[in-house]
């Protein structure tokens, strides 16, 4: 997935831009999050889950922030076992599409740029 901007003779339209990278997310049937050195989930997880775009990520133990996340996991070193993972969700829509729905309501419910800010400024000692 590429860089998405909309530029007008202001500049960059943030909320343009948002909103195009948030409807291209939501055309993805299947966002495979392909393996990291980062103990930490990158936001593309979150932002694909909470457009409703199934999530297939790698199970690492490590992660800091994956904790209670619901999405489809697998061995970063068995990629024919990752390509059968993206056959059977393409293969199984309805089963996809009603997990896609329930990690897109987790991520709302838990996961929010709301929450994740208020996490951030009780950890620095604001209220």
């Amino acid at each position: 997935m590429g860089n998405i901007q909309v530029h007008d003779l202001s500049g960059v339209c943030v909320r343009e831009t948002a909103l195009l990278y948030a409807d291209n997310l939501r055309k993805i049937k299947v966002f495979v999050n392909l393996p990291t050195l980062s103990q930490l989930a990158v936001t593309k997880v979150y932002e694909a889950l909470a457009c409703g775009t199934f999530l297939i990520t790698p199970a690492i133990t490590e992660y800091k922030n994956f904790e209670n996340l619901q999405a489809h996991f697998y061995d970063g070193n068995k990629p024919e076992k990752l390509a059968e993972s993206i056959r059977f969700c393409l293969e199984q829509e309805e089963q996809r599409v009603e997990a896609t729905r329930q990690c897109c309501e987790q991520v709302h419910q838990l996961h929010r740029l709301e929450l994740r800010c208020e996490v951030l400024l009780s950890a620095i000692g604001g209220s």
